[in-house]
């Protein structure tokens, strides 16, 4: 089913996007923007201008690599959030111990209004080589502003299938959401 016909927006309106961000380590970097800027699966011309932002080389980057919706999100797609310390810090922590986080509170760079938001963030990992460990691929987040209504906040941490613990920025357990009694 289509993100439109979730309607998330109406749902969730403190929700301001939902993300894929791809782990790139410094070596993948030059391939990863080549394969991005060719997708043809969301935009028929592809993303001829897509390009990790800030500029900069690092060992590693944190990519926006998928984006909903784009509208309203200009500068986010390419964006590389080790440039955020508290999402790169939530992104460390998610990647480190597999587990769902929810970032410190930072700016927005794409608001206006209510600029204050946070990340829940829950790694995706790959299947594991031989012997070894599941590769970190990156991580799907919801990026969410100050709740304009307590429902819209509560309703944000409801996940039905079951309990599920979620780490604050300072990489203790903030809380468990359990699914509702009903």
């Amino acid at each position: 089913m289509p993100l439109r016909e979730l309607n998330v927006s109406q749902r969730y309106p403190s929700v301001r996007n939902l993300s894929f961000t791809r782990y790139v380590t410094a070596e993948q970097r030059t391939a990863f923007e080549a394969r991005v800027r060719a997708d043809t699966s969301i935009n028929p011309q592809g993303l001829p201008d897509f390009a990790i932002h800030p500029a900069g080389a690092r060992p590693e980057y944190f990519v926006a690599e998928y984006l909903w919706p784009e509208e309203g999100c200009t500068g986010v797609l390419g964006l590389d959030i080790s440039v955020q310390p508290a999402n790169l810090s939530a992104m460390h922590y998610s990647r480190d111990t597999g587990k769902t986080v929810v970032s410190a509170p930072f700016d927005l760079m794409q608001e206006k209004d209510h600029r204050t938001a946070f990340v829940l963030r829950a790694p995706v990992f790959g299947p594991a080589p031989p012997g070894g460990t599941p590769l970190f691929l990156g991580a799907v987040a919801s990026t969410s502003a100050r709740p304009t209504k307590k429902k819209s906040a509560t309703s944000l941490f409801t996940i039905r299938s079951r309990a599920c613990p979620i780490a604050g920025y300072s990489g203790r357990p903030a809380a468990t959401v359990s699914p509702p009694n009903t």
